[in-house]
């Protein structure tokens, strides 16, 4: 039977009959189906952001947006006549977390209520487990920053979620989740687990005094099939109303949008309709950019007449005025993300545009979809706004202390990274073991596609190994490099193999970091896709292992 026997000691494997066996296998297309991470792994991305779920809709991560989820005095509000006694009931998993709620008057409508402000109109789903001592009475479940919507739920002995949803342009700049008395609730009550998310109502993340935000399982959205943990450096959605073309902010040539027209990428009905009325029909986005570095555009279109049609999207400055950059599109039936980058010429007002020249012909109807505009060389996942822009926080997977000591070994070690190669535009890094600097780092980076090997000591590059031939954009890539002293060697996708016969290895080090997480980088970014997998091998393995591992 293998063995892998790097628990801290440094040792090499012990191979079986099946071939080496490895120290640590992150197997994140696995870890996908229960959406948990293996638990060595320290996750932070402080704040929303979208992915591909497993039935191909665009959908936000995991979260819970109310900073206390347990019901308490000190942490909800409470109105006249309410008592709460926090931790005084067993929750459905038997922990005392759940809180007594005693209504001190006849009259309804008092109750306890938790805010969460930025809601902004948004749509969003707030619920709350309830149960009774007694079956019948109901309590009411209400948002606090909404103007239409409740639920009504009648009370039995056994905890019930009860929820409520709301959509986008029902709710103020603050939500949250309300629970008041009804005329026929019981004196007494109990509560627990409550949350508050936007889009759809999600399973249920316990919170203590923060937000939650859990990692990104991506999908692929044709074929369903996982992709992987994906980990993306912060951006910036810099236009506003991404979903509302109807808003003024949008500036409408001869063409028509109708609001809410049309099933979107993420399952709701929030598409709009684009008719144009005229041969130079456009939809247009005027904004003034920070600086005059590469932006990149993105929007998912369709037709609606049933058969394709070519459009343009064009970059170009509005006064004094310059045509910087076009691209042609051509929308089919099917939902497409369409992206286009351009450089602004300076910091004044720019516009983006999508139309056809002077001949977006009537008849040529569309449905658009999930607007973005991003300070960057690629697009990344989708950043929706409503009033304002909205930044999406950095992703960060580390691997620190025991959790990393425990299958490292200083001498001698492989790796092996598979995951999708994101943008030839910017070098980036899918995993890199350091001791917080990158004077002493051991793992790769891509640059321009192409996988290359990384080893730096003292502060002096030991190895850079060239792995491969370059891959095109979507396409998976495995890298597997070997490192001991004089003997640093590399193959991505089955090469053959690049070497280096002198070097030292690096010392200190005592972090993994995932796809450029914890701000130690050789090629300057995230890789921004998923990553599929990664496995440690605490010896150098051979030429054809890496090989056949990589292939």
């Amino acid at each position: 039977m293998p063995m892998a026997l790097g628990l801290g000691l440094g040792l090499p494997y012990m191979a079986g009959p099946s071939g080496p066996s490895p120290a640590l296998d992150l197997n994140f297309v696995a870890m996908a189906a229960s959406q948990a991470l293996d638990s060595r792994i320290t996750y932070t991305g402080a704040s929303l952001a979208t992915l591909v779920n497993a039935a191909g809709l665009i959908a936000y991560k995991p979260h819970n947006l109310l900073t206390w989820s347990a019901v308490s005095t000190t942490n909800w509000s409470l109105e006249a006549n309410v008592t709460v006694t926090a931790g005084s009931v067993a929750d459905p998993d038997g922990a005392m977390t759940g809180a007594t709620i005693a209504w001190g008057s006849a009259s309804a409508g008092n109750g306890v209520l938790k805010v969460v402000s930025g809601v902004n109109g948004a749509a969003n789903s707030k619920a709350i487990y309830v149960r009774a001592d007694v079956a019948g009475g109901t309590v009411e479940l209400v948002d606090p920053g909404s103007t239409v919507g409740s639920t009504v739920a009648t009370l039995t002995t056994s905890w019930q979620r009860v929820s409520l949803s709301e959509v986008a342009g029902a709710q103020a700049a603050s939500g949250g989740v309300w629970l008041r008395k009804t005329a026929s609730s019981p004196a007494t009550i109990y509560v627990c687990w409550a949350t508050f998310n936007f889009g759809p109502l999600q399973p249920y993340y316990p919170t203590t005094g923060s937000a939650y935000f859990g990692p990104r399982f991506t999908y692929d959205p044709v074929t369903h099939a996982a992709l992987g943990l994906l980990i993306e450096e912060q951006r910036t959605n810099l236009l506003t109303y991404s979903e509302k073309f109807d808003n003024a902010i949008w500036l409408k040539q001869t063409l028509t949008v109708t609001a809410n027209q049309y099933t979107a990428p993420d399952g709701s009905t929030t598409a709009d309709a684009l008719v144009p009325t005229s041969g130079d029909s456009a939809l247009t986005y005027d904004i003034a950019p920070a600086s005059a570095v590469a932006h990149t555009f993105s929007i998912w279109l369709r037709s609606t007449t049933g058969s394709s049609f070519s459009l343009d999207i064009r970059l170009f400055r509005d006064s004094p005025f310059a045509s910087i950059s076009t691209q042609s599109v051509t929308l089919t039936t099917a939902w497409q993300r369409f992206t286009f980058t351009g450089t602004p010429l300076d910091t004044s007002t720019h516009r983006w545009r999508i139309g056809n020249g002077s001949s977006w012909a009537t008849g040529e109807d569309a449905a658009a979809w999930g607007a973005q505009l991003e300070a960057g060389s690629f697009a990344t996942s989708y950043i929706p706004t409503t009033s304002a822009s909205v930044t999406r926080a950095a992703d960060s997977a580390t691997m620190t202390g025991a959790n990393f000591s425990s299958w490292f070994n200083a001498a001698a070690g492989t790796f092996v990274w598979e995951g999708l190669f994101a943008t030839q535009s910017t070098a980036s890094d899918p995993f890199l073991a350091h001791n917080g600097t990158i004077s002493e780092s051991i793992g790769a980076y891509i640059s321009g596609g192409t996988a290359i090997q990384w080893c730096r000591a003292g502060g002096v590059t030991q190895a850079a190994n060239t792995a491969g031939s370059p891959v095109s954009v979507g396409s998976l890539i495995k890298i597997g490099a070997a490192f001991s002293a004089n003997d640093f060697r590399a193959s991505s996708n089955g090469s053959a193999i690049a070497s280096d016969a002198a070097g030292s290895m690096p010392s200190g080090v005592d972090r993994l970091g995932l796809a450029g997480s914890g701000g130690v980088l050789v090629g300057g970014n995230s890789t921004n896709a998923p990553i599929s997998r990664l496995r440690y091998y605490n010896t150098a393995l051979t030429n054809a292992q890496l090989q056949a591992l990589t292939a």
